[in-house]
């Protein structure tokens, strides 16, 4: 397996979605550049079959694709899309982002 580094500040919220499984990343409250005492990395292990999601605080944190068998299987940009979707708060501004290993 690969290895994922996080280093998450301010609204970002990662993850890695392997089977249904979902394990997230520690992001630290923050701003970059402004009163922010030292960034961490933390490292996560990502199988060849696992989703990297990473997105804004505009995503509802408690997302996942359980309702939409197949999708996991799908190109990236479908996932994120679909993420937007389902997930998007309305009332922010959302980011989204999905990554998957070559096979």
């Amino acid at each position: 397996a690969r290895v994922a580094r996080f280093s998450g500040i301010g609204n970002i919220a990662g993850a890695i979605l392997r089977g249904g499984e979902l394990r997230s990343m520690v992001s630290h409250n923050g701003i970059v550049g402004n009163q922010l005492r030292k960034a961490q990395e933390f490292s996560y292990p990502w199988a060849a079959d696992a989703l990297l999601v990473m997105h804004s605080d505009g995503l509802q944190t408690r997302w996942n694709l359980d309702g939409s068998p197949g999708l996991p299987s799908r190109h990236p940009s479908v996932i994120a899309a679909a993420l937007h979707r389902d997930a998007a708060r309305g009332r922010d501004d959302a980011s989204v982002v999905v990554v998957k290993q070559e096979a």
